[in-house]
């Protein structure tokens, strides 16, 4: 509990580099270790540090997600979304302990090791580009998804341009694609 704060500082200042699709992805990695490194600790030291790593990691974690929940959802809906994060880590808890009366510690470990591989492979397929289409359609409206639809088929249809991840690239590359399609109406 002492160590969290300080992961909750040092991923404020990551995600705002790698994003926050990657920052999730990669705060998962520091808790993929600990688990491991608690698993196979064989001294005092190894446990200590699988416990400042855990530390970090769930301060880690806390950032990117509560920063994603804010950015794709509706006002309304970000209080209940974000209680619903604290909650679950109270239900993994309550897991944890109930998995630790039934098995021994390192089963339990080695259980528990799945879930953040679990994590990584369902953030990958969380789309980078709802972030796009929610800022379009609160700019433009119903207009902003025709917009993003539009500019993303015809990315796919000419297959000569690489969409890329990165949220300000996308917003550049459909400003452009609106700016060369204006201009190729005004000059027909």
């Amino acid at each position: 509990m002492l160590i969290q704060p300080i992961g909750c500082i040092f991923a404020g200042f990551l995600q705002n580099f790698i994003g926050r699709k990657s920052g999730m992805i990669l705060m998962n990695i520091p808790e993929l270790i600990a688990w491991v490194l608690l698993y196979t600790a064989t001294s005092v030291n190894m446990l200590y540090t699988a416990a400042f790593m855990m530390g970090m990691s769930a301060g880690f974690m806390e950032a990117p997600g509560l920063a994603y929940i804010g950015e794709i959802t509706e006002p309304r809906v970000r209080g209940p979304l974000t209680s619903f994060a604290n909650i679950n880590v109270s239900v993994g808890l309550l897991i944890e302990f109930l998995l630790g009366s039934i098995v021994d510690w390192r089963t339990a470990v080695a259980i528990s090791a799945v879930f953040p591989i679990l994590s990584i492979v369902m953030i990958a397929f969380v789309s980078v580009h709802m972030r796009i289409i929610i800022f379009l359609t609160e700019q433009y409206g119903r207009t902003g998804r025709i917009i993003y639809d539009t500019f993303v088929k015809n990315c796919v249809r000419t297959s000569n341009k690489k969409l890329e991840t990165t949220p300000y690239i996308i917003v550049r590359d459909i400003m452009l694609y609106l700016i060369e399609s204006h201009a190729k109406r005004r000059t027909l």
